[in-house]
């Protein structure tokens, strides 16, 4: 290298070279659609194979239509965030027209995704087409048209039932402070203490801890195989009297709590499959019936054992 107003010439690290040959779009922002997540509030998608729409309700996201279903939050924030951090690869249009549309299938595209952000007032609609591997993008706020990585497609290509949320009931094992269980003329009603141990209610007297805390790991980790969405008659699966229901009380923040109701319904004939209802959501679970072998028939059976033994040498 060498100074114009100098004559002597200097040896420089090779990497200089490499900087200076950086073409343009190495120093152009490339996500150009970006926004915050977190101010999302609604989203639609139209493609050709699913559509839908799905708003957030507090910390949770819901799907609207064509079902009224809670969703897998983490599916929503996904497709978010793919589309947030789309990347350019190349630009190919700076000042679209109705020609650049039709030349890269924005004019009809195959994939319309619309956000709605309440906080900032704001509506826009991202479109997608893919055409021979590449993907093409463009959005209502933006006057460019890119090529982009084509990965979000295969989140926008999920069905419906892929995206609802198949846990019958949404917590963690840990979170649980009370538990009542109603079956068959049974109520059993436990709360944790301050020491963690599951203590019945009122009698005070200590549990199985093992017992207690493998069954709610069962409902904790209980998914739906498929669902039954209104209308329908609670009779025909046997919940108008439900075999037994399931109440969970459950820390949902800082000096919060929220209240998780099950009811079971009718087994399948033939079948390992069982109804169930949250009472929370307008819709039926159908899930695998072998969690219900953990169901104490009687107190007895989620006392210590040492206990259990002493109560039923009484009995006798």
């Amino acid at each position: 290298a060498k100074r114009s107003d100098e004559e002597r010439a200097v040896l420089l690290p090779s990497y200089i070279k490499t900087v200076l040959e950086k073409k343009l779009i190495d120093f152009r922002k490339k996500d150009i659609f970006s926004f915050e997540t977190d101010e999302v509030k609604e989203i639609s998608v139209d493609g050709p194979q699913t559509k839908w729409r799905a708003e957030k309700r507090e910390d949770e996201w819901w799907l609207v239509s064509p079902v009224e279903s809670l969703a897998q939050s983490s599916k929503i924030s996904n497709i978010l965030y793919s589309l947030s951090s789309l990347k350019a690869k190349e630009f190919l249009c700076e000042d679209k027209k109705a020609a650049d549309l039709k030349k890269y299938g924005l004019q009809k595209p195959q994939y319309q995704i619309r956000l709605k952000l309440p906080q900032k007032e704001q509506e826009f609609t991202v479109y997608l087409t893919k055409k021979d591997d590449t993907l093409y993008a463009t959005s209502t706020l933006s006057a460019k048209i890119i090529s982009a990585d084509d990965t979000i497609i295969s989140d926008l290509e999920k069905k419906i039932d892929e995206l609802r949320e198949k846990e019958v009931a949404v917590f963690y094992t840990w979170e649980v402070k009370e538990l009542k269980i109603k079956k068959e003329g049974l109520v059993i009603s436990l709360k944790k203490n301050k020491d963690n141990d599951w203590i019945f209610e009122p009698s005070g007297e200590k549990a199985d801890n093992e017992k207690v805390e493998s069954f709610i790991r069962q409902l904790d980790s209980l998914e739906a195989e498929s669902f039954i969405d209104p209308p329908f008659n609670l009779q025909d699966f046997g919940l108008e009297k439900p075999l037994a229901e399931i109440s969970l009380v459950v820390e949902a923040g800082e000096n919060k709590t929220k209240e998780i109701t099950l009811k079971i319904g009718q087994t399948q004939s033939s079948s390992d499959k069982a109804y169930l209802q949250n009472t929370r959501l307008n819709y039926l679970l159908v899930v695998k019936s072998d969690f219900l072998d953990q169901l104490p028939h009687k107190k007895e059976d989620w006392q210590p054992q040492a206990l259990s033994e002493k109560t039923e040498e009484k009995k006798g």
